[in-house]
């Protein structure tokens, strides 16, 4: 496993970030969850990352209970606190915030906290709370290591926060990707010539770098010269991040075995990312902005602020998929299955999802495209089922269909 140092302590280059551990239904699974953790241990990965709002607080508590079989202070563990554009914590809120999280990750003391998510329309209410001021006091009793912050803007704010407090490290979205389209190069400066340590979030961008457009694939693996130095396309994604030499840590959010077995593999034998594969980069990243990629990680943020109750990361997905395949039946199929719950036209534009996007997605103007071409697209069946479903049990429009169905063929 490749090392680095981080705040004076050696922390594997791979981190395990919890935001996308493996469920069933709405609840951890712990049967394949606990051996992905034990393998990761196992093979040297020593930095864990997890938040106070991630899983509505079962990932702090997966991740407290996951390590508990495992020597603490052979480990790193980071968490965050989050503050919304509407919110302003007391000092008691936020103490008692801060004990809830001790007690869900059953430990006494955090090695790395995270003012989380910072963005323009919050930093007002992280300087207001004096939150910095009470991770300042925590520091220096023992129950915080290191303080440090996670962004979500432009370089301007980061320039303001970078500068506003002492910080140990910071946390930012790097990839090959956001390198351009979201200014992330020079984020990435500002950090270096200030000398903080970067601890990477969405090297593979939600897992969209690792499941490619083939024409965007095909420029990274399709060369009969390409050097056999990768080993999946999301790996090409992790070396290019872990080839920055300010980078001290990357966190990947593995779903599944194969996940964490992949990317111990990259770092087991890590070789920084060549010319000639950049060069593959450069040629694949502009393939990829031509196709119009709606840029969703499916972090989840905007579905839990609308009220409307849509499930804006699954449509994006879709829409993506779509972008992808050309496959306008599967498409539909899959967002006829969805008419049991909120469709793209059903967005009221209230704009909540806008504040909460940390990608800056012009989320109602995607929906609205969706839901148009949706119309153009479905046939009357279509269009039928996505009515009936909403007055009717799914059982019964079922049965009418079938219904229609044999009429048809009849007539």
């Amino acid at each position: 496993m490749e090392y680095r140092l981080l705040c004076k302590d050696s922390v594997s280059l791979l981190g395990f970030g919890f935001l996308r551990i493996p469920t069933t239904g709405k609840q951890v699974d712990y049967e394949k969850l606990q051996p992905m953790v034990d393998y990761a241990i196992r093979r040297g990965v020593n930095y864990f990352e997890t938040a106070h709002i991630y899983m509505n607080g079962d990932s702090e508590i997966a991740l407290g209970r996951t390590l508990s079989k495992h020597d603490r202070s052979k480990l790193v563990l980071s968490t965050k606190m989050h503050m919304s554009h509407n919110q302003h914590r007391t000092r008691e809120e936020i103490e008692s915030i801060f004990n809830t999280q001790l007690k869900r990750l059953n430990i006494d003391y955090i090695d790395n906290y995270l003012f989380h998510w910072v963005r323009r329309t919050n930093w007002s209410n992280f300087k207001e709370s004096r939150l910095y001021d009470f991770l300042c006091e925590k520091k220096s009793t023992g129950k915080i290591r290191h303080i440090g912050f996670s962004f979500h803007d432009t370089p301007e704010l980061l320039k303001e926060v970078v500068a506003a407090y002492d910080w140990d490290f910071v946390q930012l979205q790097l990839n090959y990707l956001d390198w351009s389209v979201q200014k992330a190069e020079e984020q990435y400066r500002i950090c270096a010539d200030k000398g903080l340590p970067i601890v990477v979030m969405e090297p593979v961008r939600g897992g969209e770098l690792a499941r490619l457009p083939e024409s965007v694939s095909e420029m990274l693996l399709g060369h009969d010269n390409c050097e056999k130095s990768s080993l999946s396309q999301a790996s090409y994604a992790i070396r290019w991040v872990a080839s920055l030499p300010q980078v001290a840590c990357l966190l990947s959010g593995m779903s599944t075995m194969d996940h964490v077995q992949d990317n111990v593999a990259t770092f087991e034998n890590f070789r920084p990312i060549t010319e000639a594969e950049q060069s593959r980069i450069d040629e694949a990243v502009s393939v990829y902005i031509s196709l119009g990629m709606i840029p969703c990680t499916c972090c989840g943020y905007c579905e839990s602020s609308c009220p409307r109750e849509i499930n804006i990361p699954t449509i994006l997905t879709y829409a993506n998929d779509y972008s992808r395949t050309k496959d306008k039946k599967w498409f539909l199929e899959r967002m006829t299955i969805m008419t049991q719950g909120r469709q793209p036209g059903d967005c009221i534009k209230c704009n909540r999802c806008l504040t909460e996007c940390p990608q800056h997605i012009e989320i109602p103007e995607e929906l609205e495209k969706i839901a148009k071409m949706m119309k153009n697209s479905k046939p009357f069946l279509g269009r039928a089922k996505h009515g009936m479903y909403r007055i009717l049990p799914k059982t019964m429009v079922d049965f009418l269909v079938r219904c229609y169905r044999k009429l048809k063929c009849v007539f």
